[in-house]
């Protein structure tokens, strides 16, 4: 594996393909029409999306193009993309966030640092559950609760 070719357009849509990328759909369920709109749900919570222009073909992008591509609506560096390409190895894109169940509310959090004056690590030791009690507590029993 080189750093080697410029980008092309088909080399795109193996990218999207090995990395399970979903194809973007209208309100009628068709696809996007005038390029192709590919999505991925990135570990952290958030959607990544990606256009890549039609016809796919061999036709390379500009290279600052290809640059924007990689870097912003991919998020890889051109080793990784490459190695996905040619190799069909996806990029490491780091640890899932929690599931939603077992995240603590903002407005929980609130209360454990600015009320309770608790430490980031203190607040990490606590699971869900403790921390709501520790706010409920704070809320029930505060004059002024906010």
């Amino acid at each position: 594996m080189s750093e080697r070719k410029p980008l092309r357009r088909i080399d795109h849509t193996t990218f999207c393909d090995v990395e399970g990328w979903f194809m973007v759909k209208d309100a009628r369920g068709r696809p996007i029409g005038h390029h192709v709109t590919r999505k991925f749900p990135h570990p952290d919570g958030r959607m990544l999306r990606t256009r890549i222009s039609r016809p796919i073909d061999k036709t390379p992008y500009d290279a600052s193009l290809a640059q924007h591509i990689l870097r912003t609506q991919l998020e890889v560096t051109s080793t990784e993309f490459w190695l996905c390409v040619d190799d069909q190895q996806p990029p490491t894109r780091g640890t899932p966030a929690p599931p939603s169940g077992t995240a603590i509310p903002a407005s929980v959090l609130r209360v454990l640092v600015t009320k309770l004056r608790l430490t980031p690590a203190e607040i990490t030791a606590l699971s869900r559950d403790q921390a709501l009690h520790l706010a409920t507590d704070y809320w029930s029993v505060s004059p002024s609760a906010d």
